[in-house]
């Protein structure tokens, strides 16, 4: 949704300029998410207005959502959105629609801007979006239950251990 002339004018003129969408881009936006804190099935992003609030989920399809990010098929990402799911989900149909609607991509090629399914437990129930960690080497964007907000994290031993598969995120 629209907030603003400019704010409307500027996605109206991305849509009509068929931009591509670069894996910066996604970065740059993941980023302002950064301290939106933890609300189970929320998808609002924190403004100087409002705390906002989201889920690991909730970060990704806000994300998509103002970069209006398709799926593999050309649809809207945000058109796959469900309510219900509990605090922790049904991994095997979570990483079944992630199959359907985005492309695999091997944990050993991930790159800044791809999607990464994590386990906990030996199910898979987190995902983040892949970095460039700020400071050097590989990091994670994640809405964090334990950190009780978006974070960016170091990807780092124990959590590619926890890495379960990894999907392109733009098309």
């Amino acid at each position: 949704m629209c907030r603003g002339r400019i704010a409307c004018y500027r996605r109206l003129e991305h849509e009509r300029s068929g931009k591509m969408i670069s894996r910066k881009m996604v970065i740059n936006e993941a980023r302002t998410w950064i301290g939106t804190r933890f609300q189970h099935q929320g998808r609002v992003k924190r403004t100087e207005l409002h705390d906002g609030g989201c889920d690991c989920i909730g970060f990704v399809l806000g994300v998509a959502d103002r970069l209006q990010l398709k799926d593999k098929n050309g649809n809207l990402i945000t058109r796959h959105d469900r309510s219900d799911y509990g605090r922790i989900p049904n991994g095997e149909s979570f990483k079944q629609a992630l199959h359907k609607h985005l492309d695999e991509v091997p944990l050993a090629e991930v790159k800044a801007g791809d999607l990464v399914l994590f386990r906990f437990d030996a199910n898979p129930q987190h995902i983040g979006i892949a970095t460039d960690y700020i400071y050097g080497g590989r990091g994670i964007l994640h809405c964090y239950a334990e950190a009780r907000k978006v974070v960016e994290t170091r990807l780092d031993e124990q959590w590619l251990l926890m890495a379960d598969s990894s999907y392109n995120f733009i098309y």
